[in-house]
C-alpha cells in the first residue's frame, strides 16, 4: 500500500533523472506561455474556461474579430492546431497562479 501511495505522489526528490525531466518540462511550458502577449494570455485563459469568441469579446470589451486575431496568434505561439487543443493545453499545463495573473492583468489586482 505504501508503495502505491508513494508512486502516485509527484515527489521527484528520490529520482534525480525524473526531477531533471520535470524541470525541463516546466521550463518548456513557461517558455511557451511567456511567448504570448498579455491579451493573448487573457484570451487563452477565457477559452480554457469554455467561453466562446463572442463571450470572450464581451468580457474583454473588444470586438469578436479582435479575439479571433489574438486566438490565431496565440495558437501559433503555443504550437496548437485548434482552439480545443489550446484550451486543453492551458488547463493541463498552466499553473493557476499564472492564469490568475492573466485574468487580472489590467484590473489593478496584479499580473503585470
Amino acid at each position: 500500500m505504501r508503495t502505491l501511495r508513494d508512486a502516485a505522489r509527484p515527489d521527484w526528490r528520490g529520482d534525480p533523472a525524473r526531477g531533471a525531466l520535470a524541470q525541463r518540462w516546466q521550463a518548456e511550458v513557461g517558455k511557451r506561455w511567456r511567448r504570448l502577449t498579455r491579451q493573448e494570455r487573457r484570451v487563452a485563459h477565457l477559452l480554457a474556461q469554455g467561453q466562446n469568441v463572442r463571450t470572450i469579446a464581451a468580457t474583454l470589451g473588444v470586438r469578436p474579430k479582435t479575439v479571433e486575431y489574438h486566438l490565431s496568434h496565440g495558437l501559433a505561439k503555443l504550437a496548437c492546431a485548434s482552439r480545443l487543443e489550446a484550451a486543453l493545453w492551458v488547463r493541463t499545463h498552466v499553473p493557476l497562479a499564472l492564469l490568475d495573473a492573466a485574468a487580472h492583468a489590467d484590473d489593478g489586482r496584479g499580473g503585470g
